[in-house]
C-alpha cells in the first residue's frame, strides 16, 4: 500500500484570481515548495535543494512577467504599487 504523501503548501480554491494561467502558476509554486520542503525534511543534499531553490526562483521571476505585463494590458490600477513588491522580491 502506497501512503499518500501530506502536502504542507495546499491549494484552495479561495487563493484563485480568477484567471486560469495565473492560477496555474500559482499552483505550479506550491509544487515547487511543497518539493523544497520535502528535500529539506528529508535532509536531501545540498546540490538538491538548490536545483529546487533555483526553479523555484526562476518560475517566480517567469510569474512575475507575466502577472505585470497582465496588470499593464488591462490597465491595472495598483500596477507601479504592485510592480515595487517584485522588485523588492
Amino acid at each position: 500500500m502506497v501512503k499518500e504523501e501530506k502536502m504542507i503548501f495546499e491549494w484552495k480554491d479561495d487563493y484563485s484570481v480568477t484567471i486560469e494561467s495565473i492560477d496555474v502558476q500559482h499552483k505550479k509554486l506550491f509544487q515547487i515548495l511543497n518539493h523544497l520542503h520535502k528535500s529539506l525534511s528529508e535532509q536531501k543534499s545540498d546540490t538538491d535543494v538548490n536545483k529546487t531553490l533555483k526553479e523555484m526562483e526562476a518560475y517566480t521571476i517567469c510569474h512575475f512577467d507575466l502577472e505585470e505585463n497582465l496588470m499593464n494590458e488591462n490597465g491595472f490600477e495598483k500596477f507601479e504599487e504592485h510592480k515595487k513588491e517584485y522588485e523588492f522580491f
